[in-house]
């Protein structure tokens, strides 16, 4: 990816394009006896976004499809994939009614969480060069260096 720049979210590291935008924001504490603050981040990408965080307590990859047939009420499939030698899995598409694609990465303890998704509804019929952008920001996800 040319005109490029590395960001570092959790123990991972990610490439995204010159004109991606990013913005944060830090959970507030409930007085929940579980609550964890935490940061959430936003990746816009024009017509599409990408929303990351990091978890240390997911059940690991596993997690992922739990949430998705809890959040569906469904029996959902998840693609499991290896990126860069981190342990992945993926769910969703491009399809109607809206795109919708959650990967998860499992590396130690820390799950990464990227969703893309696009940022009108109900639909945004993705450009091949909007996909091509957005399959070398995933490819590009590999584990921090630690010193």
């Amino acid at each position: 990816m040319q005109n490029s720049f590395d960001i570092e979210i959790g123990g991972y590291l990610l490439t995204l394009p010159a004109r991606a935008q990013i913005s944060a924001k830090v959970t507030s504490r409930t007085n929940h006896p579980l609550d964890v603050v935490s940061t959430h981040w936003t990746i816009a990408l024009g017509r599409f976004q990408m929303r990351i965080h990091v978890r240390s307590n997911l059940e690991g990859l596993a997690g992922l499809k739990r949430f998705i047939d809890y959040t569906t009420r469904s029996d959902v499939e998840v693609e499991h994939i290896s990126i860069n030698g981190i342990q992945s899995v993926k769910y969703g598409g491009y399809e109607l009614p809206r795109t919708c694609i959650d990967w998860w990465f499992r590396e130690g303890n820390l799950t990464l969480c990227v969703k893309l998704q696009s940022v009108e509804f109900p639909h945004t019929p993705p450009t091949k060069n909007e996909i091509t952008e957005h399959n070398e920001i995933i490819a590009s996800i590999r584990a921090s260096k630690k010193s």
